[in-house]
């Protein structure tokens, strides 16, 4: 292990900064070591082959090569690859929460204009309802009041 170190700091200058490119297009000064440290990632560029250490914290980020200037991505490690694929299993799992909620978000709001629907038909059933009440209880203290002249009437016939 010693010797593989000393062979990387070999083909390492000193410590370089370099600029990557985040998901937001943002850049990201991220050092690449002269010096190995527990968490670095260490890789060869593609095009130049010059041996890289770079910050752990610059996985999957797009940087340029020190030596050949082109643009290439910091590799993840395997420990990283995990829980990447981890993360992309939650994030599906999330996804497909997500997706049914919002079709039983849907289904609730199909629910809920149907139940106002019902409403305004029970509003305008009850309108004429109260409508037909008022008639009925006109007419109702229209017979009242002919029945009452009626009785009125045997009355004074049996008086007499």
């Amino acid at each position: 292990m010693a010797e593989e170190t000393k062979e990387i700091n070999a083909g390492l200058n000193e410590a370089e900064t370099v600029t990557a490119e985040t998901e937001g297009g943002e850049g990201e000064d991220l050092k690449i070591n002269a010096s190995i440290q527990f968490n670095d990632i260490i890789f060869d560029c593609p095009h130049c082959g010059k041996s890289i250490a770079i910050d752990g914290a610059g996985a999957g980020m797009a940087i340029t090569c020190p030596d050949c200037q082109n643009v290439i991505q910091v590799p993840y490690p395997d420990t990283m690859a995990a829980e990447t694929e981890a993360d992309a299993s939650q994030m599906q799992n999330l996804h497909e929460q997500l997706s049914a909620a919002q079709h039983r978000v849907a289904e609730l709001a199909s629910a809920l204009d149907g139940a106002n629907l019902k409403i305004e038909h029970l509003e305008k059933t009850q309108s004429e309802l109260k409508t037909h009440l008022e008639q009925m209880s006109t007419e109702w203290g229209v017979i009242q009041n002919a029945l009452d002249r009626v009785m009125a009437l045997m009355q004074e016939i049996r008086l007499r």
